[in-house]
């Protein structure tokens, strides 16, 4: 009779404590539900390889550079190679290309950035139109007097719209919505 007495409470002990871990499993099985229903999947609109490219001093280098459609007035769409700058704080182009994209130099904001080695250049603020993937977007854009100007696709607009992933093992960049 004894016996019997000691093992009730033990028997209830473990009951209790097997329904508690149990209603845990559950309540963790019911949240992760939740979880990856509510999660947005993003959706690649763009991956392009890595470029190699020989810098003097430094040797062989990788530049995620991609290719985008780019919006003129008078031909379309036409490709246009950009650097892809996560240091830029907005995309530049050289001052030729606002032409094609049907914008007037003499009206637009004209601004001072300063470069690399602290070089001074003149500005002038716009914006285009360019097509990642089958994505259409708006990017603001500066049109620049430096010489030797690269096509630059910095954060301002791009970064807010896009996710962007530099993956040095794959050598590629990849851009989804």
């Amino acid at each position: 009779m004894e016996e019997t007495s000691n093992a009730r409470p033990l028997f209830k002990l473990g009951f209790l404590l097997a329904t508690f871990l149990g209603l845990i499993g559950i309540a963790f099985l019911v949240s992760r539900n939740i979880l990856e229903k509510n999660t947005i999947s993003k959706e690649t609109i763009l991956t392009a390889p890595f470029k190699n490219v020989l810098w003097q001093d430094f040797g062989m280098v990788v530049e995620p550079e991609i290719d985008l459609e780019l919006k003129t007035v008078n031909r379309g769409y036409e490709k246009q190679a950009f650097l892809l700058d996560s240091g830029a704080v907005v995309s530049a182009l050289p001052r030729e290309v606002a032409e094609k994209l049907g914008q007037n130099l003499a009206f637009l904001p004209r601004s001072t950035f300063q470069g690399f080695g602290n070089t001074t250049t003149f500005a002038y603020q716009g914006e285009m139109k360019v097509k990642i993937g089958s994505e259409e977007a708006v990017l603001p854009v500066v049109f620049t007097e430096a010489m030797g100007t690269k096509a630059i696709l910095g954060r301002k607009g791009f970064f807010e719209q896009f996710t962007i992933s530099f993956d040095h093992q794959k050598q590629r960049v990849e851009i989804k919505k």
